[in-house]
């Protein structure tokens, strides 16, 4: 008897396979922030971020049909996603009784590179970005508050969208 998987290809006689999965996520990350008055109502603030993330899953598949367990290299698969994320920021904050205005910019520098075993699967590695903000808050008579805002900010995809393999796990 000849057994196919969910494509339709042939993957042998009888096949028993173990299938193991292992997912290790690794993060650091600080902040900084320094906020100084210019004048009586307006205000500088310096900010930095540094941000370092490493995943790596790794997926085995293990022919169990014979008497010595045999990694099922053409199916297996190890992944790497790693991170460097660097921001720096500055912003100019204005406070009266009424209005409330805050507007910045921040740069961000990332490098991404994600791996399957020793390819390389994004084409491009470093990114970088300036990234704006803008706020205002408006008090009217009473407790009324509008408030607008608006910001950007840039989060790199998933490794799941990164890799070539699917995941076949039930």
């Amino acid at each position: 008897e000849v057994d196919y998987d969910i494509f339709g290809i042939d993957i042998g006689e009888n096949s028993l396979q173990r299938q193991t999965f292992e997912s290790r996520l690794q993060a650091l990350s600080g902040t900084f922030n320094y906020t100084e008055p210019i004048s009586r109502n307006l205000y500088l603030t310096l900010s930095a971020n540094a941000t370092n993330q490493e995943e790596s899953p790794i997926r085995q598949y293990f022919d169990l049909s014979s008497a010595v367990d045999k990694e099922l290299l053409d199916l297996s698969s190890s992944f790497i996603k790693s991170l460097d994320q660097f921001d720096a920021g500055i912003s100019l904050k204005r406070n009266s009784k009424k209005l409330k205005l805050k507007a910045g910019l921040q740069f961000a520098d990332l490098y991404l590179v994600a791996q399957e075993g020793e390819v390389q699967l994004n084409d491009k590695s470093k990114y970088e970005y300036f990234l704006p903000s803008f706020s205002i808050s408006k008090n009217f008579k009473g407790s009324n508050t509008l408030d607008f805002s608006y910001d950007t900010q840039v989060t790199s995809p998933k490794l799941s969208k990164m890799v070539t393999q699917v995941n076949n796990l039930n």
